[in-house]
């Protein structure tokens, strides 16, 4: 793909979600959309196939799992945090203080960085964490779901990680994402 060569002069690229239905798009490789975000190493706003999607970002979903990819996404989501007025974190408990003192060390960094908004957690389960997740925003009305995009190792063709697949596979709303 030519244009990602242009991809380190963008601050944020804005993807749109693979639509199986749409004849007019031509061939696309499958996982495109995971593969520009692995590979260019920029976050990425992707916006679903359907739907319609206004501003301003009301309610924000922070995906969270202490790790580079998650960082990243955070730190590009910034702009829509600090103006959200409503922040919800989503983490997936690890049964020991650890997870407590994660997500309190991000509540600190966002106040920190000006998101004041209040900030909701929520326990993810044992299952499907990308199911979860859409799910918990359909709930909770969030305008934007922030989360990391993880691949596997390199000898894959696109194989990614479950929750991130099942995100970009269902997604109903956009999903701003980093590797």
């Amino acid at each position: 793909m030519v244009w990602l060569e242009y991809a380190p002069y963008a601050n944020l690229l804005v993807l749109g979600q693979t639509d199986p239905d749409d004849t007019m798009t031509g061939a696309q490789p499958p996982g495109l959309v995971a593969a520009s975000v692995i590979d260019t190493g920029k976050p990425a706003l992707v916006l679903p196939h359907t739907g319609a999607f206004e501003g301003p970002v009301g309610a924000v979903l922070i995906a969270w799992k202490p790790g580079r990819e998650a960082a990243r996404a955070l730190a590009a989501a910034l702009p829509w945090l600090r103006a959200a007025k409503h922040v919800h974190l989503a983490a997936r408990p690890e049964g020991d203080r650890g997870s407590l003192d994660h997500l309190q060390a991000l509540r600190h960094w966002l106040q920190l960085q000006g998101a004041a908004a209040p900030k909701v957690s929520h326990a993810l389960g044992a299952s499907d964490t990308g199911k979860a997740l859409l799910s918990l925003g359909a709930e909770t009305g969030v305008d934007l779901l922030v989360m990391g995009c993880y691949g596997h190792n390199r000898l894959r063709e696109w194989v990614l990680g479950g929750a991130t697949r099942s995100v970009l596979q269902s997604m109903t709303l956009p999903v701003l994402m980093a590797h």
